[in-house]
């Protein structure tokens, strides 16, 4: 297996069409990492989300790392990661655009509402939709490729970015 770096266009091109993601904050000197679907866009990852430990603690500390994996096998995946600073989008007329657009974006990803909007038994009564995005900071990229294959690693990445993509749905 060769492990390489990917160049910037190859993690622009990732994100594009990564959906499901690990997102990593931390409070207090506690680390917390959860599931979130986002869509990349210009410099931020829009998501959504609804309150709870992970909009808490990013509130009070903005600072985040997010993950985005493409596994095929032990010896093929690529894996992106991504430092950035949350920004609440906030239901007022400031951020009425960017919350259209988080909509707009993510509801072209399929289950794009879940986990967050999920039933859960542990919050009772009617629960807030808290859209957010994350300013992207610093962005790195590996990807795993199998030597003995005759293609090469921007094939393989080619490969990875369009094939098994799930059908998209809306809630």
């Amino acid at each position: 297996m060769l492990i390489s770096t990917m160049k910037e266009t190859e993690i622009n091109e990732f994100l594009g069409q990564a959906s499901l993601g690990r997102i990593a904050c931390e409070f207090e000197g506690q680390p917390y990492i959860s599931d979130a679907y986002f869509a990349a866009e210009r410099g931020f990852l829009y998501s959504f989300s609804t309150v709870g430990q992970k909009i808490r603690w990013m509130r009070a500390n903005p600072r985040v790392c997010v993950q985005f994996e493409e596994i095929r096998s032990p010896q093929e995946w690529a894996t992106v990661i991504v430092q950035g600073v949350y920004e609440e989008l906030t239901k007022t007329p400031e951020h009425e655009m960017q919350r259209t657009r988080a909509y707009t974006l993510l509801q072209k990803r399929a289950m794009w509402w879940e986990p967050a909007a999920a039933r859960s038994d542990h919050v009772e009564g009617a629960v807030e939709p808290v859209y957010f995005r994350i300013r992207m900071g610093c962005t790195t990229g590996r990807c795993g490729v199998l030597e003995e294959h005759q293609v090469t690693r921007e094939n393989w990445l080619r490969r990875i970015f369009h094939e098994h993509r799930p059908e998209r749905s809306a809630p």
